[in-house]
């Protein structure tokens, strides 16, 4: 009977988690598509900035390091 009540109260919980879950994506305000469009192209220009400016310096750091080390 113990067990019984336990697996009742643990259904309820879980039918509980997923009704609030469904309550708190209600209250979100979705990005339009507009906005998702602009958003991800700013994430991928600064992206590429910063990947080209580690780059650089990448290069110049083995570039500095090849003339310590007498080998450029």
């Amino acid at each position: 009977m113990r067990t019984l009540a336990k697996a009742a109260d643990r259904e309820s919980r879980i039918r509980r988690f997923f009704r609030d879950i469904r309550s708190e994506l209600r209250k979100v305000t979705w990005p339009t598509r507009d906005q998702v469009t602009h958003l991800t192209i700013v994430v991928c220009i600064a992206s590429g900035i910063v990947g080209a400016l580690l780059g650089g310096i990448d290069f110049a750091f083995g570039l500095l390091f090849r003339y310590l080390l007498g080998r450029g």
